[in-house]
């Protein structure tokens, strides 16, 4: 690493042929990711509380009516952010096994409000606290992580706070 405030600067110059441009400046530095092909698709978002039954009659409708899909974003999916509200989605492995099946991808919507949390066998509500590492590691390891594994492909930011710095923070974890 150099000690110095130095600036490497490359110079491509091409003429008329941007491809061999672009094909030159990849070489040097790697392409770039990309997001999903999923992610450019057809979105199904909408503020409802959806039941299983409700979810499965959306996805038959798509299908009858020759509609494509590729993402089912749901938003009211918990009562307290963290677990499926039984309710409504007493199995969630099956609707999102339902969903993978016919190549749509899932997510949830999360609010980051407060957290429920069981201390000595008293539960409460913590707020959710995006500066605090040991906070931001248990809410992944304790919440998140048991998401994935029934199937979430992504999670999307329903934040309403005014603090932009714990909005960027949450962004860069999720």
């Amino acid at each position: 690493k150099r000690s110095d405030s130095r600036i490497d600067t490359y110079l491509f110059m091409y003429k008329k042929d941007f491809g061999f441009c672009l094909k030159d400046f990849y070489r040097l530095t790697g392409y770039p990711p990309l997001i999903p092909r999923y992610a450019l698709g057809v979105w199904w978002n909408r503020d409802d509380d959806y039941s299983v039954n409700e979810i499965y009659s959306l996805l038959a409708k798509f299908k009858k009516y020759e509609i494509p899909i590729n993402v089912f974003l749901l938003n009211n999916w918990s009562k307290n952010d963290v677990t499926f509200d039984q309710e409504k989605i007493p199995n969630p492995e099956s609707v999102i096994r339902e969903l993978h099946e016919n190549d749509i991808r899932f997510g949830v919507s999360l609010k980051l409000g407060s957290i429920p949390v069981t201390n000595n066998g008293v539960q409460t509500e913590v707020p959710f606290n995006v500066y605090d590492k040991t906070f931001v590691a248990n809410y992944f390891g304790n919440y998140i992580k048991s998401l994935n594994a029934q199937g979430i492909d992504f999670y999307s930011i329903d934040y309403r706070g005014k603090d932009l710095y714990a909005l960027r923070m949450m962004n860069y974890y999720f």
